[in-house]
């Protein structure tokens, strides 16, 4: 992984997750007998399986993003 990975992985995964916290809290459990209005994401999905998924999700992201970027110079083994 290079520098370029890292920084875009991390950025990728505290944009996905601040949007699920924003959503959990701008949609708060309905109570006892109401019905669940609350978006797919939230009502549905346990935190801990998106927590799984964001995992895979940022680690992909580290992935393509080191491949396709060069490596930096000052990190290279010199052949000498």
């Amino acid at each position: 992984m290079n520098e370029r990975g890292a920084f875009w992985s991390l950025m990728v995964g505290l944009v996905i997750g601040v949007a699920r916290m924003v959503s959990d809290f701008s949609f708060p459990a309905p109570l006892c007998m109401e019905t669940d209005t609350r978006p797919f994401i939230v009502s549905q999905v346990h935190y801990m399986y998106f927590a799984a998924f964001l995992f895979w999700i940022t680690g992909v992201v580290a992935l393509i993003v080191s491949l396709a970027t060069p490596p930096d110079e000052k990190f290279q083994v010199s052949k000498e």
